[in-house]
């Protein structure tokens, strides 16, 4: 090999990506072996190609249509607008990728395995993939005032020598009328699949054939005057272009436009100690949930959660809507909550089946014999390689987001997010995609992969997980069980406060800002539901005394019992549903909900036709807080208040753990990969 397989592996990440099967499924070769079998026999060319982005593309199909090989000041008379840095990086991008050649004169040809991964921006009338017959080939010549050759490769060649002559190209181009003109304009800037031009690839096939109903068409008679004279084709599924030959009659490069976006400004996180991220207390907190009421699944059969699910659950928790149907996602994905099917009706093609998704006991049972760095982990890695729906090119995405943070300087961070995915985008074309670049940096805030607010950046434990997962899993994180609970309602908790503790705060309060330290407001809704699954006054307030270094103010006392004297005041019961509340003044209230379609039947009781997750729906869009109760389903188990002088040894971490819940599979491909790379590979 002429070049390290460390520099190619930096040059072309999406080989590792598909090495290690992340994209793909798993893989029983060693990532090393098969890094070196693509490379060897010519697939790591293809996925080369995948990620040469949009400039490096257009420098392979101007290679191609120059016959395979340049010269510099061929190259450089092509790319006009491109500084001669920004060449030559791409440049060296490409023969670093093994896709070109570069010889020390700074020509530049293609690799035989890159040949056939390139189409040429105008095909030649030689082409095999875009056949003439040598009579449009002779009647090309007529046209143009050659005495047609005998062979059909000599009448291509006298076409090429005439419009590479300037002289006739000035004079084809002052005959030809300003229709025409305009029509070759926009067939050389238009992809060869371009949608706006498929009326007139349509009548293209009409030209030599033209019914009487067109007979007098102007669009064919423009086509006729460009194809006569041999300066487009036409194909018969739909497409026109230049030929190669003709070009020189635009007197203008291939591409006229020609851009190297900047990289994205990045700059310094501040430093956080590393702490267990929020979504792991809220997965916790949404299977109590769906163990009381189990959410119904699509029926289009998509693991995810129906967006009325999704939007409920988050507002119960104090969670983003977004965070909620990534967790969804999640959960589904590792095997925590399962399709169960609980009704069905009709036959065969009409026939219609009703499913849940209900929580798998045994599995969570396992789960929270994890500890909460192992099952952060484990979420991260159902993302980074889902089981559940996903698209190759969104896990492509993710892991080219997850290559550049890893090779981002320490405690640095992109300032504009948004930059970076469009950077992402024209750096990896084809395959690098904006939104889902995007989705992937929102989705690595919401996982605390990277800080939830401000510069994209690796935190501490996200840095880790990149570094070795199963490092990651024994980092101590957090072991504070103090804050202050002031008296307007806030909480000031410090960042490495202990993941039981969170949780149980969590559930009681609206987290506002986590930039340093971790600010919470007590939130009445958060009480009375907290109240309704299972806790009692008393023992909130015990949390919050024992959780505060400062005397507890008498208003947060007050705060707690009056959202808890809301409990209850409400309540659904199923089958219709039945709404039976302790003031008939709620009652009104609830009956104004045209939504909820209830009819009063006393001054405390009415009744719906409505499923009781719609009214409920209804009833808190309007700020009510209902209690549900069903009389075949289980209460939420209550959240076990934390012993806050128990050291954090305290928090579930023992116990018999199925394997597959482990991380054990790598993360992402980052720099340190090569490390795992013998010299024999290199």
């Amino acid at each position: 090999m002429t070049q390290s397989m460390v520099e190619h592996l930096r040059a072309v990440p999406l080989l590792g990506i598909h090495a290690f099967g992340i994209a793909s499924g798993p893989r029983l070769e060693n990532p090393a072996t098969r890094l070196g079998q693509w490379r060897l026999g010519g697939q790591a060319a293809w996925v080369a190609a995948r990620t040469a982005g949009v400039t490096g593309i257009q420098l392979l199909q101007v290679i191609a249509t120059l016959g395979g090989e340049a010269t510099r000041a061929q190259i450089e008379k092509q790319t006009p607008g491109l500084g001669a840095d920004d060449l030559d990086r791409e440049l060296s991008r490409l023969a670093a990728g093994e896709l070109i050649v570069l010889r020390p004169d700074g020509a530049a040809a293609l690799r035989p395995q890159s040949e056939n991964l390139v189409h040429e921006v105008a095909p030649s009338m030689a082409s095999d993939h875009t056949p003439i017959t040598s009579d449009a080939l002779a009647g090309i010549c007529r046209t143009l005032g050659i005495k047609p050759p005998m062979r059909k490769q000599e009448r291509i060649d006298a076409i090429a020598d005439f419009f590479a002559d300037p002289g006739n190209a000035v004079r084809i181009r002052a005959e030809l009328s300003g229709e025409a003109w305009d029509l070759l304009l926009r067939i050389a800037d238009a992809d060869l699949h371009d949608d706006d031009l498929y009326e007139y690839a349509f009548a293209a096939r009409m030209v030599h054939y033209r019914p009487n109903h067109l007979r007098h068409d102007p669009r064919i008679d423009v086509l006729d005057e460009l194809m006569s004279r041999g300066l487009i084709g036409a194909s018969w599924d739909s497409r026109l272009w230049v030929w190669k030959q003709a070009w020189p009659v635009l007197d203008r490069p291939f591409f006229t436009h020609w851009s190297v976006p900047e990289k994205p400004a990045t700059q310094q996180v501040s430093p956080t100690p590393a702490r267990i991220p929020r979504v792991v207390a809220d997965l916790d907190r949404a299977l109590q949930v769906w163990r009381a009421h189990p959410p119904a699944a699509l029926k289009s059969g998509h693991m995810r959660l129906a967006k009325t699910n999704v939007r409920s659950l988050a507002k119960s928790l104090g969670s983003p809507v977004q965070a909620i149907d990534l967790l969804g996602r999640l959960a589904m994905g590792i095997g925590l909550v399962r399709a169960k099917i609980v009704s069905k009706s009709g036959r065969g093609r009409n026939q219609t089946i009703d499913e849940v998704w209900n929580p798998d006991e045994q599995l969570i049972a396992e789960w929270n014999c994890l500890t909460p760095s192992q099952q952060w982990l484990r979420l991260l890695a159902e993302w980074c390689r889902p089981q559940g729906d996903f698209s190759e090119p969104q896990v492509i995405n993710r892991h080219l987001v997850l290559w550049e943070l890893a090779n981002l300087e320490p405690a640095a961070g992109w300032t504009n997010p948004d930059q970076f995915a469009e950077w992402v985008a024209h750096h990896y074309a084809p395959e690098g995609d904006k939104a889902e670049a995007l989705e992937a940096v929102d989705d690595l805030r919401h996982l605390g992969v990277i800080a939830s607010s401000g510069p994209a950046g690796l935190t501490e434990l996200g840095a880790a997980a990149l570094r070795d997962p199963v490092a990651a899993a024994d980092i101590e994180v957090g072991g504070s069980t103090q804050a202050i609970v002031q008296a307007d309602h806030t909480v000031i908790a410090p960042p490495d406060l202990r993941a039981d503790v969170a949780a149980w705060l969590a559930s009681i309060a609206v987290l506002e800002s986590d930039a340093g330290a971790f600010i919470y407001r007590l939130d009445p809704h958060l009480l009375t539901v907290a109240v309704q699954a299972g806790k009692t006054p008393e023992s909130i307030l015990e949390f919050l005394t024992e959780l505060s270094s400062v005397p507890l103010a008498a208003n947060i006392e007050w705060l707690v019992r009056d959202a808890a004297g809301r409990a209850g005041r409400i309540r659904l019961i199923s089958a219709p549903t039945v709404v039976v509340v302790s003031d008939p003044v709620d009652l009104v209230t609830a009956c104004s909900v045209k939504a909820a379609k209830l009819r009063p039947i006393s001054d405390t009781v009415a009744v719906s036709e409505l499923a009781h997750p719609k009214v409920q729906a209804a009833l808190e869009r309007k700020g009510l807080v209902p209690e549900v109760v069903l009389g075949s389903a289980a209460q939420p188990p209550a959240t076990p208040t934390p012993a806050l002088g128990q050291p954090s040894s305290a928090v579930p971490g023992h116990g018999p753990v199925r394997k597959h819940l482990l991380v054990r599979d790598p993360l992402a491909l980052t720099p340190d990969l090569v490390d795992t790379l013998g010299p024999e590979k290199r």
